[in-house]
């Protein structure tokens, strides 16, 4: 018969094996003292959070949200920014590629 060989990546390996390591972990929190899961998934959530903060640096052509953190503190394309706001308010007319 034949097998179909996926391509795993190393990522998802270690991904699948920290999967199971934390299942294991649960079952033996939950056989020791029952009372202690949730506390053990309560720490679950928020490394879960705290990983997925995005420590890694921006990278080469990628532009943040935030234009505080673009160099030139550039703004991206079609956001709009408190004098277009302002403007808008007071019913000033600008030319539409022109930012502030």
């Amino acid at each position: 018969f034949l097998v179909a060989r996926r391509h795993l990546s190393r990522r998802r390996v270690v991904q699948a094996l920290l999967a199971i390591l934390w299942m294991i972990l649960l079952r033996t929190v939950t056989r020791v003292d029952p009372t202690f899961a949730s506390v053990y998934l309560g720490i679950t959530i928020l490394v879960i959070l705290w990983r997925n903060l995005g420590h890694e640096e921006t990278g080469q052509g990628r532009k943040s949200a935030y234009s505080v953190f673009n160099e030139g503190v550039e703004a991206l394309p079609g956001q709009l920014s408190g004098q277009e706001l302002d403007d808008q308010l007071r019913h000033r007319t600008r030319h539409p590629t022109s930012r502030a």
